[in-house]
């Protein structure tokens, strides 16, 4: 309830099942902004935002949010644990997730894949910040990479 109060006030463009129309860039910024660890994107996001006008910015716990920008440069940033500066990854570099042994198992990586090999999207590049990054430093080098 207090998530959806927050996300009400915030101001901020939220998934709606529609991506927006007129911008070439979207980058479909993944996390928790109630877990600190896994806010990382959400806050550079926010920083980000106001460099890149032209840049959509959509906040979403959706991976099938992404079918709506087929035809766009499409950028997926989210919180990653194991680097230490933000970076951009290949989804098809990424090592294949096992196979879910349940529902439970299924992660943002595994549902992308799954969405690329039945042709729901297409090329994906990702910005990985790393979990818990200061969003200053995280909103800098990710501008780096979106340039």
């Amino acid at each position: 309830m207090q998530k959806k109060q927050n996300e009400k006030n915030s101001g901020k463009r939220k998934a709606s099942g529609k991506t927006p129309c007129g911008k070439n860039k979207v980058v479909f910024v993944f996390g928790n902004s109630l877990v600190e660890e896994d806010s990382a994107a959400l806050k550079a996001a926010a920083a980000l935002r106001k460099k890149f006008p032209k840049i959509s910015f959509v906040e979403t716990d959706d991976p099938e949010e992404l079918q709506g920008a087929k035809g766009r440069e499409i950028f997926v940033m989210d919180a990653a644990k194991g680097i230490e500066k933000v970076e951009l990854v290949e989804l098809g570099a990424l090592e294949k997730t096992k196979n879910p042994a349940s529902l439970h198992d299924l992660d943002l990586q595994f549902e992308l894949q799954l969405l690329q090999k039945i042709g729901k999207i297409g090329k994906i590049k990702i910005i990985a910040v790393p979990a818990g990054y200061p969003a200053e430093k995280a909103a800098v080098e990710a501008g780096r990479l979106l340039r």
